[in-house]
């Protein structure tokens, strides 16, 4: 006997999709407490409670049918398939949406129709998931391009400024002295990061110490 699709009506208005070669021991098992733990929280209805029973077509088809009665009815009222378990995560949420949006062509963050995630900027999910805030950032609008600050422009600067200059002591170091000319005094015994001289380093601008040792990298 082939396997089967099958979607109970339970208690508390809820509903669970699962899949089995033998529907009506498996509807036993779910009476008995021996099913999902979904139908052991949501039991299911004493009269008719086999909704549909629809013949396996693909790998997927118990996920599809979970997913299109959690469009109907919500997410917080149906378990099935890859999302059978009574309490759903934040992950298992945003992975319900994700499927969703494949399956019927909807946002894949926010699960609403009518634009794509790139574009989303929704801070809860739509109602058939369950309306809640979305646990992430907002995303911004396509075109929107946030320009870094002066500071963060200069912080970061000044540190490729200081690895620079700690790569090329770093570099000069394993080599003789006598053989590194610095080229700011143009004294022979070390380089331009590290010039006595020099009394300013060259990663902040400011003086009394060297751009290898500089705390603003």
């Amino acid at each position: 006997m082939s396997d089967r699709v099958y979607i109970l009506a339970l208690r508390d208005n809820c509903y669970y999709v699962g899949k089995s070669a033998n529907v009506p021991k498996r509807l036993r098992d779910h009476r008995d407490g021996r099913g999902a733990e979904w139908t052991c929280v949501h039991q299911p209805l004493d009269t008719q409670p086999v909704m549909a029973v629809k013949p396996v077509q693909s790998g997927l088809h118990e996920n599809e049918e979970t997913l299109r009665m959690m469009r109907q009815h919500g997410v917080d009222r149906v378990r099935g398939g890859s999302w059978a378990m009574v309490a759903l995560s934040d992950e298992d949420r945003r992975d319900v949406v994700r499927h969703g949006a494949t399956l019927f062509d909807l946002c894949a963050r926010c699960g609403r129709n009518g634009h794509f995630a790139v574009g989303c900027d929704a801070t809860c999910y739509d109602t058939w998931v369950g309306g809640g805030v979305i646990p992430d950032t907002p995303r911004k609008r396509p075109g929107a391009h946030s320009t870094p600050s002066p500071s963060k422009r200069v912080r970061g600067l000044s540190a490729v400024l200081a690895a620079a200059a700690r790569a090329i002591w770093d570099a000069g170091s394993s080599d003789s002295e006598s053989e590194v000319e610095c080229f700011a005094c143009g004294e022979p015994g070390h380089i331009a990061p590290r010039c006595p001289r020099s009394g300013k380093c060259f990663n902040c601008g400011r003086r009394g110490h060297i751009a290898a040792d500089c705390w603003f990298g």
